[in-house]
This record gives structure tokens, C-alpha cells and sequence, in this order.
């Protein structure tokens, strides 16, 4: 992988995660010492029982979130009946919204 994050400020929250390309191979977790200081503040809030969630960046601009959640626990995604009261911006805040279902 050819990842050089070195014309980006140390500051910006650059990660990019790749999965496996075939069974056995590792997934690469790739980014700026701010990007996976985020990671590490989200692993840490899911190992303190709760979800854990970051906000980050690819290199082409496209900002998205990472969420981190514990075995046990299911993906806070709202139905098809309750989606409309969850904005977007909520989504994206850093925060995982209270679902009304």
C-alpha cells in the first residue's frame, strides 16, 4: 500500500481502512497520528461499555465516520418507519443520535 500522508498537516484526521483482499490477509488501518488518536478514543469509549465513534477523513476529501461497537450490543441504524427523524447532520455529528424506534 502506498499511503504517504506527508503532504497533509500531522493535524488532520486522515484514515483509510482496507479489508482483506482474500481470507487470511490482514486489514490495514492506515493514518495520521490524529486520525488514529480518534481511533484509539473510540476503541476505548467501546471497551468502556459503550459505542465508540470517530470522525474522520480520506485523502481525497470525503469525510465519513468510524463506528466502533462492542459484542453484545446492536448497530444503532434506524428502521425503514423511524429514518426520516434521524437527519443526516445527526449521522455525521460524532455523536450516535437517540432513535425514536
Amino acid at each position: 500500500m502506498a499511503d504517504d500522508f506527508s503532504d497533509f498537516p500531522e493535524d488532520d484526521a486522515i484514515l483509510h481502512c482496507y479489508g482483506q483482499r482474500q481470507p487470511h490477509d490482514p486489514v490495514s488501518l492506515i493514518g495520521t497520528p490524529t486520525a488514529l488518536r480518534a481511533l484509539r478514543q473510540a476503541l476505548d469509549a467501546a471497551l468502556d461499555g459503550g459505542l465508540g465513534l470517530c470522525n474522520v477523513w480520506a485523502a481525497d476529501g470525503e469525510a465519513y465516520s468510524v463506528l466502533v461497537i462492542p459484542s453484545g450490543q446492536t448497530l444503532p441504524l434506524p428502521c425503514s418507519d423511524c429514518a426520516p427523524a434521524v437527519s443526516p447532520a445527526e449521522m455525521g455529528s460524532g455523536s450516535v443520535p437517540d432513535l425514536p424506534c
